[in-house]
């Protein structure tokens, strides 16, 4: 009679327990006493059930059966994240009872009461550490989102635990028992692996796709922003010229505080109708970026800028071209404002189109260059710093070269122009929405 009770106790406890971690997918509470009453009388069922001569595999099956039953009931969750998460359950906890009768009843020979009574006492703290850990939650909510493509291990895992458990209430002897076992457990582990693996490489690419998806997100943002910008930028160029106008009709007319005023919204706008915005964003920082390097140090620079964005010219030889001429002239101005003085030296950027052919115009101020007998120029040092026309001049032309380009130099009168023209192809390109 006491083996009775405590096969009644272990499968009753086996069953409430299984369906409330089922439960806890959905944070489920309401519905305890409906699990614990169903689990108490599928337990008595099981329990005469297993006393009728069944072989313990399946009563193993059984008690998963009843398990799934009373979840759909009660969650009315996907069969195979019940599936999933009641073998996953079980195979733990007849895992534990399996090595346990072999260690305790089959090779220190414990009656098989005590080895209940042991296993009763062993399920109160894990059942406890199972419903208090957050850790746990993590873990089912985790585990949820992959079932689908993994629900087959946990599957395996309860049939070959099953199977265990047959052959060792079947009799069979401990030496082939411990090989099995250990076959099982290996198989088992390198199966739990795998799956670990196939959840870590859907979650990389989960991240992966959220990354690229953050990607896409800012480049339409950024074109949205682009496309207002340049859309506005003659109204702020032109505003700008409106406002000096007024400007000297208020000086004209003895309007102080009329002028006043105007200086003091006239510098914001200055700066916004300065910013160049062309749609490419390596063309709008490398210019954007010099502008200020120019207005930094003294250097006037005027720029008439209309770029076709959608063209076949990569990014990185944009860089190369624009960012070593601008430098070259940053340099070069700089070099002669020291001979000379900052108001007198400038530079003037001009990006015009001519069908399919992009031309590129530099001029700016500079000393005057030294050429090789061969008519390349030469680097000319002045207190140790170079002027940038040795191999970034050489890096342009190659870059130009990819495009059938031709850079022409020219210098006069303290004036250093460059000329690039560059073939290039349109590309389709999806308008960004405003």
């Amino acid at each position: 009679m006491m083996i009775y009770v405590l096969e009644f106790l272990l499968l009753f406890s086996g069953i409430c327990c299984g369906v409330l971690s089922i439960g806890r997918l959905q944070d489920e509470s309401s519905e305890k006493f409906a699990a614990w009453a169903a689990a108490a009388g599928f337990a008595g069922l099981l329990c005469f059930f297993n006393n009728s001569g069944k072989s313990a595999a399946v009563t193993a099956a059984a008690l998963l059966a009843v398990i799934l039953v009373i979840s759909k009931f009660l969650y009315h969750l996907d069969w195979k994240l019940l599936l999933c998460c009641g073998c996953s359950y079980l195979s733990v906890l007849l895992l534990t009872d399996v090595l346990s009768y072999l260690i305790l009843c089959r090779y220190f020979s414990v009656p098989l009461v005590y080895w209940l009574v042991f296993l009763l006492l062993c399920r109160v703290p894990f059942y406890f550490a199972l419903f208090a850990s957050h850790r746990f939650q993590e873990c089912i909510s985790n585990f949820s989102n992959y079932y689908t493509s993994i629900y087959g291990t946990p599957a395996v895992a309860f049939c070959g635990i099953s199977i265990l458990l047959h052959m060792a209430f079947a009799g069979r002897p401990l030496d082939t028992l411990t090989i099995v076992t250990i076959v099982m457990l290996s198989a088992l582990f390198l199966r739990i692996v795998l799956a670990y693996s196939h959840i870590k490489y859907q979650r990389e690419k989960e991240l992966l796709d959220t990354i690229e998806m953050q990607k896409e997100l800012l480049e339409q943002n950024y074109a949205a922003v682009n496309k207002a910008y340049s859309q506005n930028a003659k109204l702020f160029h032109d505003f700008h010229r409106h406002l000096e106008v007024i400007h000297q009709m208020a000086d004209r007319y003895h309007a102080p505080e009329l002028s006043q005023y105007i200086d003091s919204i006239i510098s914001p706008v200055q700066n916004i109708s300065s910013m160049v915005w062309t749609g490419s964003q390596t063309v709008d920082y490398i210019i954007n970026s010099r502008y200020e390097k120019a207005k930094n140090a003294g250097i006037r620079m005027e720029m008439n800028i209309e770029y076709p964005y959608n063209t076949n010219i990569k990014s990185n030889d944009l860089c190369t071209i624009l960012s070593n001429l601008l430098d070259n002239a940053l340099e070069a101005a700089a070099i002669q404002s020291r001979k000379t003085s900052p108001d007198t030296c400038s530079i003037n950027l001009t990006i015009r189109r001519i069908q399919n052919i992009l031309v590129i115009k530099l001029e700016n101020s500079s000393p005057e260059p030294k050429y090789t007998s061969d008519g390349e120029l030469v680097t000319v040092k002045k207190e140790n710093e170079p002027m940038l026309h040795g191999w970034g001049m050489k890096n342009i032309e190659a870059a130009v070269q990819k495009y059938d380009g031709i850079l022409q130099t020219a210098y006069a009168d303290h004036i250093f122009q460059t000329t690039i023209t560059m073939c290039f192809e349109g590309i389709e390109m999806d308008s960004p929405e405003s």
